[in-house]
């Protein structure tokens, strides 16, 4: 079976409605776990994880495509990289496999998050590839994870401890430790509060995190917050001032949409496009229900 990705765009009117642009185009794999787009070229890039069939693609790609207007997402030829693990349909983990796939801040390099096994000697590590400044292209060879932007620092979910943060700048780093954690996953960066949110599918929990302006690798939990559903990818839209997070909620087949604000997550009740079914009838608490089988596909909003 081979997974298809779709483009679709916002309305800028109503955060929850979308548009489909194009056809699905075929991701050329099995088990997609996250993407990410270049806002410097355009390019757009798919981590996928299990064993892929080798007569289209080598285990593990890194598969990249263009965005092509109206016509949806292109493939760009000869863009398949490899971590080179040695995986299964669906993949075996958590511990051993892909995370999550970014580019670095200035779009000069692509990062794959890949994770360790906790309680050994065999840690996880960041494979990097460079990105041709002209036509997008990835270097051949790695040279082996949300980006904190103006920072050159990442954030990265630790599923073993909590979360890590990565200084590139002044080559530091630190590891901090989130109670009670058991699946941490998935992070995301709000431009408008300067606050990270770190995705726990295992105990439905997102937690919020901030970081020091002087020392990046420096941070602290602001709040967490919890779901009665698991929790899966998670990303963030800033329509008209407002940042809006949006998490997959895979128990109730829902996608959580969130308004961030100061620092804090307050719930709106908006109206859902008609892919979606009714809404929740919570007051201020958005869940509308994805016909969608598929609907715990990474995602990434631009």
């Amino acid at each position: 079976m081979r997974i298809g990705w779709i483009q679709q765009r916002l309305d800028a009117s109503d955060p929850t409605k979308l548009h489909l642009i194009g056809q699905p185009t075929n991701s050329g794999g099995e088990f997609p776990v996250s993407v990410t787009i270049s806002s410097k070229t355009g390019q757009v890039c798919i981590l996928i994880g299990g064993k892929v069939n080798e007569l289209v693609l080598m285990c593990f790609p890194l598969s990249c495509f263009k965005q092509n207007g109206a016509a949806g997402l292109a493939a760009i030829p000869h863009q398949v990289r490899s971590p080179e693990l040695d995986q299964t349909t669906p993949a075996t983990g958590p511990a051993g496999s892909v995370s999550q796939v970014a580019f670095n801040e200035d779009k000069s390099k692509l990062f794959v998050a890949v994770k360790g096994f906790p309680g050994t000697k065999i840690p996880g590590y960041i494979a990097i590839w460079d990105v041709d400044a002209r036509i997008g292209a990835l270097s051949l060879i790695d040279t082996n994870l949300t980006k904190i932007p103006g920072k050159n620092s990442v954030i990265i979910a630790d599923t073993g401890i909590g979360y890590n943060i990565i200084d590139f700048t002044h080559n530091t780093r630190a590891t901090y430790v989130i109670a009670n954690q058991t699946d941490t996953c998935w992070t995301v960066f709000s431009k408008q509060n300067g606050n990270a949110y770190i995705v726990d599918e295992g105990v439905k929990t997102v937690t919020e995190v901030n970081f020091d302006t002087r020392n990046v690798v420096n941070s602290s939990i602001v709040k967490q917050y919890k779901f009665t559903a698991n929790l899966l990818d998670t990303d963030i839209a800033s329509i008209h001032g407002t940042d809006y997070l949006y998490v997959f909620s895979v128990g109730s087949n829902s996608v959580e949409v969130l308004s961030l604000a100061e620092g804090l997550v307050s719930s709106r009740n908006m109206p859902m496009p008609p892919i979606w079914l009714v809404k929740d009838s919570k007051p201020r608490h958005i869940r509308s229900r994805l016909h969608c089988r598929l609907c715990y596909l990474p995602f990434v909003i631009v």
